[in-house]
């Protein structure tokens, strides 16, 4: 009779360590994949920033190229300190 006590005791105990072992392991696999959507997320995030940070890139590269050529220093000269060339007319309406 002790022999079976002790025996069905030890299945008892085998099925709670079983039991708490699954839970666990079900509560570490459920926060993990939380925090993978979490990284997945800001790699999202990231990737799209990257995105526009080449645009941005590009925009002030061709800026730049812009701002080497001749034709952006006249242009700077003519519309921002009203200045002329020689061979230009003026025609100023009132």
């Amino acid at each position: 009779m002790a022999k079976r006590r002790k025996s069905s005791f030890l299945r008892l105990l085998y099925v709670v360590f079983i039991i708490a072992f699954t839970l666990i392991i079900g509560i570490t696999l459920l926060s993990q994949r939380a925090k993978l959507r979490q990284i997945e997320k800001e790699i999202a995030r990231q990737k799209q920033r990257s995105i526009e940070l080449e645009l941005e890139k590009n925009r002030l590269m061709l800026l730049a190229s812009y701002a080497e050529c001749e034709g952006f220093s006249r242009d700077i000269i003519r519309n921002k300190l009203g200045y002329i060339s020689p061979e230009e007319v003026v025609f100023q309406f009132e």
